[in-house]
């Protein structure tokens, strides 16, 4: 078994070829991407270190919760003869499970959510133009 080819560089599989390389999203088994939440982590400024396990962590809870969202919201699509997911299907799904309402309460779909009791002070109002002075 050799360890290094001829310049010393990289590990040697059992044939004298390298092995090749895998993702931590590969080896974690998930499709969320690691290192792009790793990154992500570490420029956010909230802490100095971030350990080797919580971006794959955070990937998985991730990929789960939108692999859960995405399947409901097939579900709503079931009885119809539609075959494409728009945003009102996921907010229906979301709205009809309990859980996923309420971690996801707060939330707006863009498209998708309705703004229901909107403050008057809010919305804005096209202000009525004033009579010319000489009529």
């Amino acid at each position: 078994m050799g360890k290094s080819n001829a310049s010393g560089i990289g590990i040697m599989a059992k044939g004298g070829e390298k092995k090749k390389s895998k993702s931590r999203a590969e080896k974690a088994g998930i499709v969320f991407p690691v290192s792009k939440f790793n990154r992500h982590l570490r420029e956010s400024g909230r802490t100095k270190r971030v350990g080797a396990g919580a971006p794959v962590y955070l990937a998985a809870v991730l990929e789960y919760a939108a692999a859960e969202i995405l399947e409901l919201s097939g579900q709503v699509l079931d009885g119809s003869k539609r075959k494409r997911i728009t945003p009102q299907d996921v907010m229906k799904s979301i709205r009809n499970d309990e859980e996923l309402n309420q971690l996801l309460g707060g939330c707006s779909v863009f498209v998708g959510d309705r703004v229901k009791d909107v403050n008057k002070a809010v919305t804005w109002k096209a202000s009525k133009k004033a009579a010319p002075a000489g009529e």
